[in-house]
């Protein structure tokens, strides 16, 4: 299932198909230092969708749904349902995807994405491989009479980490690929769920990353935005880094 968003600059060049992976390579070959999109950190290749700030919720101008493109058929689809009487914000595989699981916890009879801490490592979380990404939330609120509602599982929480794991069926042999998806959530008995998407990145030799982290040094990012995204996206980034420091 796709969305008819259309992905930020950033976000079309993360993904690992077509003439933005093909640009990558070239760039790449041409210089070890670290990209955005792709840039090289001790020995890895961190594909990363820089800022994204999505929103997806069930009012105004928050999306209904948006798609991260993996490689493959591994997209993962961040939806907001509502079935009548529960409102949620789900993260989906697209249908035929290889292998695409998350790591979550069983909380009040539920299957509730794990909100890891900046840094923590895939060791410290746990193994993903037991549990099917469609079969977790990130919030839900339930209706349970005419006038109110209650918050199922945790409530709101920011800036925690969802970790994921694929199969890139694009590389001989389907190899085991590790990322995060970095979140923000607000729910509450009257409103919600809203689920902000504020970046996500995937590490493309199997080696696996710490929720987060490696960042591109901000020297580098200027760099590969001058290089890879125009001037237009350049002062996009620049402009999103001014106000982060104001």
């Amino acid at each position: 299932m796709k969305n008819s968003t259309s992905p930020t600059a950033n976000q079309s060049l993360a993904t690992d198909s077509g003439p933005a992976r093909s640009k990558l390579a070239s760039v790449l070959a041409l210089s070890s230092t670290a990209l955005s999109g792709a840039f090289m950190a001790n020995a890895q290749v961190i594909f990363s969708s820089g800022p994204l700030d999505v929103v997806v919720g069930f009012v105004g101008t928050e999306l209904p749904s948006y798609t991260i493109d993996l490689p493959g058929s591994n997209d993962i689809v961040f939806l907001a349902s509502f079935n009548g009487q529960t409102h949620k914000v789900l993260p989906l595989p697209r249908l035929g995807a290889t292998y695409l699981k998350a790591n979550a916890n069983f909380v009040s009879g539920l299957y509730v994405v794990h909100r890891a801490d900046p840094g923590q490592t895939f060791n410290g979380i746990g193994t993903a491989s037991s549990l099917v990404l469609d079969h977790a939330q990130i919030a839900a609120r339930k209706q349970v009479g005419a006038s109110n509602s209650i918050v199922l599982g945790p409530g709101g929480f920011s800036h925690k980490y969802m970790s994921f794991e694929f199969k890139d069926t694009t590389v001989v042999g389907a190899p085991v690929r590790y990322g995060w998806i970095e979140l923000s959530a607000t729910v509450s008995s009257s409103s919600g769920p809203t689920v902000t998407i504020h970046d996500w990145a995937y590490e493309g030799t199997g080696l696996t990353l710490g929720m987060g982290v490696p960042e591109p040094a901000e020297s580098t990012v200027a760099v590969a935005g001058a290089l890879l995204l125009g001037a237009a996206g350049l002062r996009t980034w620049r402009k999103r880094k001014l106000s982060a420091g104001a």
